[in-house]
C-alpha cells in the first residue's frame, strides 16, 4: 500500500461506502468484510506511520540538541536555551507538522473502521427485519 493510499482522504467516498441499499441485502453483506478490512489496514498502517515519525522527531530533536549543544559549546548553554532552540527550529516544526498531519489521518481511518463496525451491525439488523417481514 502506498502512503497516499492510505489516507483517507475524500470523506464523501467513505460516506458513500457507509451506505447501505436495501434492496441487495445479499450483495451489501458480502462486501462489508472487505470494506471493514480496507479501513482497518488504512489504520493500522497510519499508526506504524506515526510511530515511525515520532521516532524520527525525537532522533531529529536529539540531533539538533547537541549539534547546539556543540556550536555554542564557548557558551554556558542552558536546557531552557537547548528547548528553546529545539521548539523553534523549522526543520523540526516541520516534522512535528507532518506528524500531527499524520494523527489526523489515523484518527479518520480508526473512526471509518468504526462506523464500518457500525455498518455490519445495521447489515444484520436489516436481514433480521426483512427475514422477520416474510
Amino acid at each position: 500500500m502506498g502512503k497516499k493510499d492510505m489516507y483517507i482522504g475524500n470523506l464523501d467516498l467513505v460516506a458513500e461506502e457507509l451506505s447501505i441499499d436495501e434492496s441487495f441485502l445479499p450483495d451489501e453483506l458480502k462486501r462489508q468484510p472487505q470494506l471493514y478490512m480496507k479501513y482497518a489496514v488504512k489504520a493500522a498502517e497510519l499508526m506504524k506511520e506515526v510511530m515511525l515519525k515520532e521516532i524520527e522527531l525525537k532522533e531529529k530533536e536529539a540531533e539538533y540538541a547537541n549539534k547546539y549543544r556543540n556550536e555554542n559549546s564557548h557558551l554556558k548553554v542552558t536546557e531552557g536555551m537547548v528547548k528553546e532552540f529545539i521548539l523553534n527550529h523549522p526543520d523540526l516544526v516541520s516534522l512535528r507538522k507532518e506528524l500531527a498531519e499524520l494523527k489526523a489521518e489515523y484518527e479518520k481511518a480508526v473512526a471509518a473502521r468504526y462506523a464500518f463496525s457500525q455498518r455490519a451491525e445495521m447489515l444484520q439488523l436489516l436481514v433480521r427485519m426483512n427475514t422477520a417481514e416474510r
